[in-house]
């Protein structure tokens, strides 16, 4: 069949410049063009053509820059000739385009609260609803919030839980994953500590101060902490405003390394994750369900999560990781931590229950065999059949162990205790093995893990592991002007080099264009408290390599 998935305005197909949509469509679509014609529709970007096809996906970018000229450029590039147009996140679309495409079917996926009040109004959220033959949502949290408004939405909605490219990461626990780690360590000059990950925007929302807070606190009591920090202000941009300053101000009061390492398109994001030993979402908002969970789990690394929206769906009950009740709450968090910091046991076994419920539900071809519902008539790749997949609940997975938990907190916050159950949606009662629970609620085939061959994902870390695309160094100099230098080694002198990360803040340089294999050393550091741009020695400014 013929198959439109229309992108939202804010950033192309495929995600070079990130975007949890724009990954999802990324995921899904090799395997949704084994079966079908797939075309694309996401905005112009540059470096890329308006239009191309790869592995038999035509891709469209139009123009763009807000919603009004985004969705005029698709009211003239969309036609009656698709079978479906599965639109994602931006119910207000159908409303519009359904009125010059009467006769097209239409379908939404929904990644955020897009039916809220303050987007949309009660008579454009009915016509969507009464439009589109489905409704599919990221987590439980999301369909309840368009439940609890419009009730009559309830037969549309249908939970289909993310994926992730687990061939993209590397766990500690694997050769490849061990050397990644060793590398990433010694670019960040991190050899001596346990690493504390973040992953994500910069936005008092997701908690990055509430986290600087309590990593505070840990490196009061575990001094070989250290915190690497991924993300910026926005998607592909390094753009700093008055709320980054305020974390970096945060951060030069830690006693212990802090890395800042600006925005990074995703396929370095994952290789990053092999430095970690713990993963941190300190969401304060009503998350619908932040991929980066899955991310986590992907890479074999234990969770601390907030409670906030749908974060919880898929860690609490599931032995990996920790949900925090009281999310803003640093002195919870910072117990927390410490107490996986303290049971590396613990963290290795968490982050193997993560990893294999990542590499048996958490898939894109089980996504891509979900997406549209068996009822409608679509079949995707081979073998896979088209139902959603229920949590199960608490009681039917795995449990580690009984855990001494040092404090009352730490315990009421743990993830492995089967108090709750929230977002459960399934039974397996009689069952021996909970993981076979889950699967036997799909198909064996959904569950199975493997590559496909039209797939641009399944290849993407092979250099990961010995460091070669991770490890260009920026730095400064004493000096009034930004360093420059014409000095580049190899990626392998780059880990050895003392030089490498001696200096806490970012440099622009016109070396090493030829190659994003190469590092660039300023010949000159910084003074011995500070550097030249007033960021304490402890906090490290480190803009990765970006896409040329």
């Amino acid at each position: 069949m013929k198959i439109a998935l229309v992108c939202t305005e804010k950033l192309p197909v495929p995600p070079i410049a990130g975007g949890a949509v724009q990954l999802y469509i990324d995921g899904i679509a090799p395997f949704l063009a084994a079966k079908h014609d797939i075309t694309i529709f996401s905005i112009q970007y540059p470096g890329l053509p308006d239009r191309e096809t790869v592995n038999g996906i035509k891709l469209v970018r139009l123009h763009g820059g807000n919603n009004a000229n985004y969705l005029n450029s698709l009211k003239a590039a969309l036609d009656s000739s698709f079978d479906l147009i599965h639109v994602f996140n931006r119910p207000k679309y159908i409303v519009e385009l359904m009125r010059i495409l009467p006769k097209s079917r239409f379908s939404l996926s929904l990644h955020n609260e897009m039916f809220h009040p303050e987007k949309i109004t009660d008579e454009e959220a009915l016509l969507c609803i009464n439009k589109v033959e489905f409704i599919n949502t990221v987590s439980r949290y999301i369909a309840d919030t368009v439940k609890a408004r419009f009730p009559q939405a309830a037969d549309k909605l249908r939970v289909v839980y993310s994926g992730v490219d687990t061939d993209a990461f590397r766990p500690a626990w694997t050769p490849q994953g061990h050397e990644a780690k060793l590398a990433l360590k010694a670019r960040y000059r991190l050899q001596d500590h346990k690493v504390i990950l973040f992953v994500g925007r910069f936005s008092p929302k997701k908690g990055v101060h509430i986290m600087l807070d309590a990593v505070k606190r840990v490196m009061g009591k575990a001094p070989d902490t250290a915190l690497l920090i991924i993300g910026s202000k926005w998607y592909g941009s390094d753009e700093i405003d008055d709320y980054t300053k305020e974390l970096r101000t945060i951060a030069e009061q830690l006693p212990g390394p802090v890395v800042f390492t600006g925005f990074m398109p995703p396929d370095q994001v994952c290789r990053h994750y092999s430095i970690a030993d713990v993963f941190i979402c300190a969401s304060q908002w009503n998350e619908p369900l932040a991929r980066v969970h899955y991310e986590a789990m992907a890479a074999g690394l234990p969770i601390i999560t907030t409670n906030r929206g749908g974060n919880a769906e898929v860690v609490r009950g599931f032995g990996n990781g920790i949900v925090l009740d009281d999310c803003s709450n640093a002195q919870k968090m910072a117990e927390s931590i410490l107490y996986l910091l303290g049971n590396p046991e613990k963290c290795i076994e968490m982050g193997r229950a993560g990893r294999e419920m990542a590499e048996r539900f958490f898939n894109w071809k089980r996504v891509a065999g979900e997406i549209f519902p068996e009822s409608f008539g679509l079949q995707t790749a081979a073998g896979v059949k088209h139902k959603t997949i229920p949590v199960p609940f608490a009681d039917t997975i795995k449990k580690a162990p009984e855990t001494k938990f040092f404090s009352e907190n730490q315990k009421a916050g743990a993830a492995d205790d089967t108090a709750s159950g929230h977002g459960a949606a399934g039974t397996a009662a009689g069952s021996t093995d909970p993981w076979n629970t889950w699967a036997a609620v799909i198909s064996t085939n959904v569950v199975k893990t493997g590559t496909f061959a039209g797939s641009t994902d399944t290849a993407k870390t092979e250099t990961a592991a010995d460091g070669t695309d991770i490890v260009k160094i920026w730095t400064t100099a004493e000096d009034t002007d930004f360093a420059k230098t014409g000095t580049v080694v190899s990626s392998t002198d780059a880990v050895n080099t003392g030089t490498a990360t001696e200096s806490s803040d970012a440099v622009k340089t016109e070396t090493a264009t030829e190659s994003s294999d190469a590092v660039g050393i300023a010949p000159a550091l910084p003074s011995r408290d500070r550097s030249r741009f007033g960021w304490k020695r402890n906090v490290t400014i480190s803009p990765p390599t970006r896409r040329r």
